[in-house]
């Protein structure tokens, strides 16, 4: 999702990466977001999220969600998985 056109059109739009545009999605969609990290320079990036997307930009987003993995988005390369719980 980094380098779709729509997340790519935003960043663009609000001066910011594209990962800081999926958890400004998130975060107006009401989720709770725990971003993973190791660099302080990537936790910084990850908590400037003072900004708000259009409602334009968090209806392309929306679109994006195409229901193959029961509604969820990620932005990480590898595949989802469900994890099972005892």
């Amino acid at each position: 999702l980094l380098e779709h056109p729509a997340v790519t059109k935003a960043a663009a739009a609000h001066g910011k990466p594209a990962s800081a545009v999926l958890l400004r999605w998130a975060l107006q969609k009401g989720f709770a977001v725990i971003p993973k990290s190791k660099s302080p320079a990537r936790i910084k990036s990850n908590a400037d999220v003072g900004f708000a997307l259009t409602s334009a930009e968090m209806a392309a987003l929306d679109a994006l969600d195409q229901g193959g993995m029961k509604g969820r988005l990620c932005w990480r390369k590898d595949e989802l998985r469900d994890l099972e719980f005892a």
